[in-house]
């Protein structure tokens, strides 16, 4: 039986869980897959490197004479990401602002937007909820702020003159009390406790420090992600090679494969992707995905989509041949779940895109 073995390297998105939490979901999904299509199917490994790069292993029956062995690397990157919930209560209140006016007043990303009324629907409900957040993050601060000893607030000028702030200070913390009173904060807590929150926070957060290159954590995924490329194009086991970016992962994933001059050819799948929008906000962004579908390395790129995730849409092409190919795909999931964000996994189910890897 003649043998042949491929990589796929798996980029997630920022999940904002642990890894191998995608990875495992993918895994599922092809055995689900092969079993309901007769293939033959095996999971023969399951490890994780000393490096702490998730890995998976399995063997597939493609004819009676041929057997194709894929292993899949996941690269985790979300460990670099900076998270805005876990700060304090000072940095939340100042950037917490940034990060709100910094999407309110992007008018490329909203004009992108409103051709998909479900991504124009998930952003404006985003940030309603970035905004209720934020204002108890404020209010908090005030309130904070407004408990704290008169001495603090009190400055020496010279000699015995002195400026005490604390009636201005006091004045403000029982405005806010006004303004806001005990239905803001439940308000917020039901908000917190029906949907993901401070989830959304992080992630706009993250996205937002990406794309600005905030304490340089671009180039350190990037680098990242360029190692274990490099290190994949290396092996000469691998007969082929592709390179899998799910959600935000994709935007990873087109930066670093835009400049790729390796000896191998690659392929190109995305799931979910939000390009569209990153490349409404970023020049950096827009010209990467310019420069990878110029990029003669690149083979062939399969973008999925589906209207049910409202996290997502077709990736932006900006030449109409074979290499690129864009589909919609038809699974669906009740209303809550897209509330929720949960429809934004519908690919690792659905056969359509497993049969692309397979």
């Amino acid at each position: 039986m003649s043998q042949s073995k491929e990589l796929i390297l798996f980029i997630p998105g920022l999940s904002g869980g642990e890894p191998e939490k995608y990875l495992k979901k993918l895994t599922d999904g092809l055995a689900d897959y092969c079993k309901g299509t007769g293939i033959p199917y095996k999971n023969i490994e399951d490890f994780t490197s000393a490096e702490g790069a998730s890995k998976r292993q399995i063997t597939i029956d493609v004819s009676d004479e041929a057997q194709k062995t894929i292993d899949i690397h996941e690269v985790y990157w979300s460990d670099l990401a900076q998270n805005l919930s876990v700060s304090s209560s000072s940095l939340k209140a100042i950037r917490g602002l940034s990060l709100i006016l910094y999407w309110m007043r992007s008018l490329p990303v909203w004009a992108a937007a409103i051709h998909s009324k479900y991504m124009f629907t998930s952003m404006l409900f985003t940030l309603l909820l970035m905004l209720f957040w934020y204002l108890g993050v404020f209010l908090a601060l005030l309130t904070a702020i407004g408990t704290t000893p008169e001495s603090v607030f009190t400055f020496e000028i010279s000699g015995s003159e002195s400026v005490n702030f604390a009636p201005i200070i006091q004045s403000i913390s029982d405005w806010a009390k006004e303004l806001g009173g005990w239905y803001i904060f439940a308000v917020s807590a039901v908000l917190v406790a029906v949907f993901p929150v401070n989830s959304v926070v992080d992630i706009s957060y993250a996205t937002q420090c990406y794309l600005l290159n905030r304490d340089n954590v671009f180039h350190k995924i990037r680098g990242r992600i360029n190692s274990a490329l490099y290190d994949a194009v290396r092996d000469p086991a691998y007969e082929k090679i592709t390179v899998v970016g799910y959600s935000f992962g994709a935007v990873v994933a087109v930066e670093a494969l835009a400049s790729y001059m390796g000896k191998k050819e690659l392929n190109f799948i995305t799931l979910g992707s939000p390009l569209l929008l990153m490349a409404a906000k970023s020049t950096r962004v827009k010209n990467a995905i310019e420069q990878l579908q110029g990029n003669v390395q690149i083979t062939c790129w399969s973008d999925f989509y589906s209207d049910q995730d409202w996290l997502c849409t077709k990736s932006p092409s900006t030449i109409v041949d074979e290499k690129f190919n864009s589909q919609k795909i038809t699974s669906s999931v009740p209303m809550d779940e897209r509330l929720k964000g949960l429809s934004h996994q519908l690919y690792f189910g659905d056969w359509d895109v497993l049969k692309r890897f397979i």
